[in-house]
């Protein structure tokens, strides 16, 4: 199913905090971008679930292992599920969270290459060892109450496999390779920050859609088109024909004396 891009607009509400160097050396600045369609938060549901599921199943096969029982394969549902439903409660917990854990920075690291890829979105920082403080200035990915369809009041009562709790749970600094790198700005604030990008975004779309009409409506392009087996070319429409030109055919079966140039360079 293809998406038009106004409509695109209406279901990626989340917006990107980046950090942006100053090229004289001054104190680097926040920036507040729109987010990509890559992180509409459906789709980085799926890249979480699928991150959550596999681990799962890798700490299910960590248990059998050490049971001296034979490990299952990703797909065998049904092995997985009777594994589940025969541990207690807190055993359960238990794996849930470490899966959680793992799949959350996965995700958050996931998220972090992305946005560092992109040059509309990246942070700049400097590396390990330098100044602590900026080495942490990494872009953040911030989700707000219009991403959801509802918004947990306490976000520990979040199921482990919902990405809202990677966004609205606290995070631990010290932790993965990029944590924080998915946040959750709540209430009218996180609204208002969004309504504002948009704005932006919206402004930004507009002037290049108006550059791209003057350019395509440009008088001096003309309008005059003459078909060419290699494509279409445009004539001015102040165009004047050189009545002394002649066209001249190439005769592909001609032969060209290839030693003249070389002759011609070594005398």
């Amino acid at each position: 199913m293809k998406i038009s891009k106004r409509k695109l607009r209406l279901i990626v509400e989340a917006y990107i905090k980046r950090h942006v160097a100053d090229p004289q050396g001054g104190a680097i600045r926040q920036e507040l971008v729109d987010a990509p369609p890559r992180f509409e938060r459906n789709f980085l549901q799926r890249v979480y679930e699928k991150f959550y599921n596999e681990q799962q199943v890798n700490l299910v096969n960590s248990n059998r292992t050490a049971k001296g029982m034979s490990r299952l394969s990703y797909s065998d549902r049904k092995g997985f599920l009777d594994h589940i439903n025969s541990m207690d409660s807190n055993e359960l917990y238990n794996l849930q969270n470490k899966a959680y854990a793992i799949a959350r920075n996965l995700t958050e690291r996931y998220v972090n290459d992305q946005m560092q890829a992109n040059p509309k979105t990246r942070s700049d920082y400097p590396g390990q060892g330098t100044k602590l403080v900026d080495a942490t200035r990494r872009s953040e990915l911030y989700f707000t109450d219009n991403d959801f369809d509802y918004v947990y009041p306490n976000p520990e009562n979040i199921p482990f496999q919902d990405i809202q709790r990677v966004a609205m749970l606290m995070h631990n600094e010290l932790e993965g390779v990029a944590p924080g790198a998915i946040q959750f700005n709540p209430g009218q604030q996180g609204k208002d920050i969004d309504a504002y990008v948009d704005m932006l975004s919206s402004q930004e779309a507009k002037q290049k859609e108006e550059i791209f009409s003057t350019e395509k409506t440009d008088p001096q392009q003309g309008k005059s088109i003459v078909d060419t087996g290699i494509g279409s070319l445009k004539r001015p429409d102040n165009f004047v024909p050189d009545p002394k030109f002649v066209s001249v055919p190439i005769d592909d079966s001609e032969e060209v004396d290839a030693t003249w140039e070389y002759e011609t360079k070594t005398l």
